[in-house]
């Protein structure tokens, strides 16, 4: 069970690291439109 345990713990960490990644990556996104329209 520990093992199993180990992979749910990996996998939530993995999640949460990506939603947070593509967080940082919509707002990097949405911010500098406004200076690159050309």
């Amino acid at each position: 069970m520990s093992g199993v345990y180990d992979m749910v713990v990996r996998i939530s960490r993995f999640h949460k690291a990506s939603l947070y990644a593509h967080f940082i990556l919509l707002s990097l996104n949405q911010s500098p439109s406004r200076d690159d329209v050309r």
